[in-house]
């Protein structure tokens, strides 16, 4: 199909959000420790470090993707707590569905991969199974969510793997077909996994605050579906972003599939687990691809004020392959894409992919910037919140190995 899908959201910094919910943040502090005296709330140092729109991931729930909370008064009292702060709640759902739970059949799961997609659950020991949007499954999961954001009146969705269907020989719910080889073959559900995500998106059409689809991906870019999405989480396949750029991660799959704006969804990749050289790599990564490692606000906050300070909503996106028309460094360790507002400035992000720390002279065009010729100019590290000198529309940085900086240059 023809991308991108839809125009990229002009306000996509104004999203800020962070999949560190839990029972009782509002009030307490995360594994609902009180406070210390003085200290506040776990929400409130989510909303102070930026985040507006908090997800809670499945222990939320008794039964698997179902919205059957383990304390409803609870759960009631987070959103409370989210909305008097100005602040979203996103609860999980997916296509993994609760054994236990009294509505689970065989006739939803997916021969023969199903035995390859099941876990247990650590918070309360419950097999999971991977279930089929060709089955009565989605259609459970719509009436269910419609009841539900009736009587709590949540703010989004959190789906996982619902955008990405896998190969179904169940026949039982309409999948599979008879070859001439008399064997029954896969088939997969694309169209009603485009129709299940259409109507998850319009459980929340008409409410005075429009709710959000988070879709997590990650492999699997289904256009027809994910269409429906506010953004998309990919990365988790990948394992660690040490591979990226190597035979077996050709950095190529970060521009194709997890950049974002070659389709009109925004991106955002979930995090490594490793060191903190590895995570910082992976945010810098992300970064030149305009995509944040997201999950925890402590990926991001940084990034956040430094968009904030700089004012990147509406901006011109340049990527770093496009980037020598605007900035120069004469080093093939470091490399720029920018965030350009015509007639303002530009917000630089130069990062380091080499093995050593960096040190270049980085030479701005101002035309192709946007900026006049002979404007007086003012250079910032919004990272660092410091002012860098910059003589003759040059400046000097040094970027240590696996990080960035955001830069912006403003006509004074």
């Amino acid at each position: 199909m023809v991308t991108p899908v839809k125009p990229y959201p002009r306000d996509v910094s104004s999203l800020r959000y962070c999949q560190m919910g839990s029972y009782g943040i509002e009030d307490h502090f995360w594994d609902n420790k009180p406070p210390a005296e003085g200290h506040p709330p776990a929400l409130d140092l989510l909303k102070a470090s930026g985040v507006n729109c908090v997800g809670f991931h499945e222990d939320w729930s008794e039964q698997q993707s179902l919205p059957r909370p383990k304390d409803p008064a609870r759960l009631v009292s987070l959103i409370d707590g989210c909305h008097k702060r100005g602040m979203g709640l996103v609860l999980y759902t997916g296509c993994w569905a609760d054994m236990p739970s009294p509505e689970f059949t065989n006739r939803w799961e997916m021969p023969p991969l199903a035995d390859h997609y099941q876990y247990q659950r650590p918070d309360n020991g419950h097999i999971c199974r991977a279930c089929c949007n060709g089955s009565g499954y989605g259609e459970l999961l719509i009436s269910s969510y419609r009841a539900a954001l009736a009587q709590w009146g949540f703010d989004g969705l959190y789906l996982d793997g619902l955008t990405s269907p896998l190969p179904c020989l169940n026949t039982n719910h309409g999948c599979g077909y008879l070859g001439k080889d008399g064997q029954v073959h896969p088939t997969m559900p694309i169209w009603r996994s485009r129709e299940l995500i259409k109507s998850l998106r319009g459980l929340f059409a008409g409410r005075d605050k429009p709710g959000i689809l988070v879709a997590h991906t990650s492999g699997t870019v289904l256009l027809p579906a994910l269409s429906f999405a506010d953004t998309y989480l990919d990365g988790e396949h990948l394992g660690n972003y040490f591979k990226v750029g190597s035979a077996e991660f050709l950095e190529d799959l970060l521009r194709s599939e997890m950049y974002g704006r070659n389709f009109g969804i925004p991106c955002a990749q979930l995090p490594v687990r490793g060191t903190a050289l590895e995570v910082e790599r992976g945010r810098t990564l992300s970064l030149l691809y305009d995509s944040l490692v997201t999950w925890s606000q402590s990926y991001q906050e940084d990034i956040w004020r430094a968009w904030k300070a700089f004012g990147t909503d509406g901006a011109r996106w340049v990527p770093w392959w496009n980037s020598e028309t605007l900035a120069s460094c004469g080093t093939g360790d470091l490399r720029i894409s920018a965030y350009v507002q015509d007639g303002r400035g530009v917000l630089l992000v130069v990062a380091n992919l080499g093995t050593n720390q960096a040190a270049a002279t980085v030479s701005l065009r101002r035309k192709a910037c946007g900026l006049g010729v002979r404007r007086l100019l003012a250079a910032r590290d919004e990272t660092a919140g410091q002012d860098i000198a910059m003589p003759r529309d040059t400046m000097d940085l040094r970027v240590d190995k696996g990080t960035f900086k955001l830069i912006s240059v403003q006509a004074r």
